[in-house]
């Protein structure tokens, strides 16, 4: 049997509408969000960014002092051994150092960003109970990270009298040179110089533009380890850069959890401002406790009082909750806040009594290993 065709008249007439090309321009298909920059090779390049700061800081610091040299008569070959500089000097070279360095990031992350600066750092106000945790993670922080020190430099010296071209690596240890020169000059000056100007500098690099771009790419547990490497990495010393390490780590975790850029340049500042005071301290005071190995009992009430002070950061974290109940992601793990027609409010787990006394025991118990340790050494 064949198959015989319908007549055409059996089909009936179909009139084809075309769609108006307006109609896709005014309404685009919806695009995946994509994650922010930078990813891993320009994160490189502002490491190197960085390093040629220093650099180019460091020659015009030697540049002028130079001239101040030349201008008074004095001997401007001194400028080729650092630690023949005078005190007014070395703290010219450093403090320049510093706050060139500060100016160049500032500038350098305002052409990256434009106007998107305020709400991809989130400049949001830090609420108390946060700020209470980060100024409680300071001495616990510094006595582990001291001690890490301590512990690498003991095993690093024997290392360099065995290899002789280590010796150049450690002529370049900050902690040393720093320690010197916070004995230098005033105590306002000192912390303009070490605490004040690396806060803000590092921390706009280091969390705020690299490490938005690495943690919204790798998610938060790579994206906090490879960034705090790369924190760790320039501060060159390899002592030095394994003790700064897990500071890194806090500092980006308190970021997150707090979703406000003063959190973690509150506490870098204020780590760097203990170090700065305690090196001023006589050493039969307070340097025993600082220089010499901590007792066990002060090694475990340091790592309590971190862990339950960061459950604490956790359980009471700042997220962002939309009109609808939801809440707000842009796709990715950041700290950025929400753009401001989204109309989000700001939410987290409330400052309770619970809270409050988790904290407050944890650093009270803290304090208790501290006065000791003191005590101990005074003895």
């Amino acid at each position: 049997m064949q198959d015989k065709a319908l007549p055409s008249a059996s089909l009936p007439a179909m009139e084809l509408t075309p769609t108006p090309i307006t109609e896709f321009l005014d309404e685009p298909p919806p695009r995946p969000t994509l994650p922010p920059g930078p990813g891993l090779p320009e994160a490189f390049g502002w490491m190197a960014g960085v390093f040629t700061g220093h650099l180019v800081a460091g020659v015009v610091g030697i540049i002028a002092i130079i001239a101040l040299m030349a201008f008074s008569g004095e001997n401007i070959q001194q400028v080729a051994i650092i630690d023949q500089l005078s005190p007014n000097y070395l703290m010219l070279l450093m403090g320049g150092d510093q706050w060139i360095v500060l100016l160049l990031t500032v500038v350098a992350i305002r052409l990256r960003w434009g106007p998107r600066v305020a709400q991809n750092l989130n400049l949001t106000r830090i609420r108390p109970l946060h700020a209470a945790v980060v100024v409680g993670l300071v001495l616990p922080l510094s006595t582990l990270s001291g001690e890490t020190y301590r512990v690498l430099h003991t095993l690093w010296q024997p290392l360099v009298e065995q290899l002789p071209a280590l010796k150049l690596i450690d002529e370049s240890n900050a902690v040393e040179l720093l320690g010197d020169l916070s004995k230098a000059g005033s105590l306002p000056m000192m912390l303009l110089i070490i605490a004040v100007a690396p806060a803000i500098a590092e921390e706009l690099v280091f969390r705020g533009m690299i490490g938005r771009g690495l943690v919204a790419r790798w998610g938060f547990f790579g994206g906090v380890l490879i960034s705090s490497v790369m924190f760790a990495a320039v501060h060159f010393h390899p002592v030095h850069a394994a003790a700064v390490l897990p500071i890194g780590i806090a500092l980006h975790c308190i970021y997150l959890a707090t979703r406000s850029f003063w959190a973690p340049m509150l506490l870098h500042f204020l780590n760097n401002a203990w170090a700065t005071i305690a090196s001023r301290i006589p050493s039969d005071e307070l340097s025993p406790v600082v220089e010499e190995a901590a007792s066990p009992v002060l090694l475990w009430a340091s790592l309590t009082a971190m862990v339950v002070l960061g459950a604490v950061l956790y359980r009471t974290r700042t997220r962002y909750i939309l009109p609808d109940g939801s809440e707000w992601s842009p796709g990715y793990v950041t700290a950025e806040c929400p753009p401001a027609e989204l109309g989000a409010r700001i939410a987290g787990g409330s400052d309770t009594g619970r809270n409050l006394l988790m904290a407050g025991t944890a650093w009270a118990s803290f304090t208790i290993a501290f006065v000791s340790e003191i005590v101990v050494h005074a003895r």
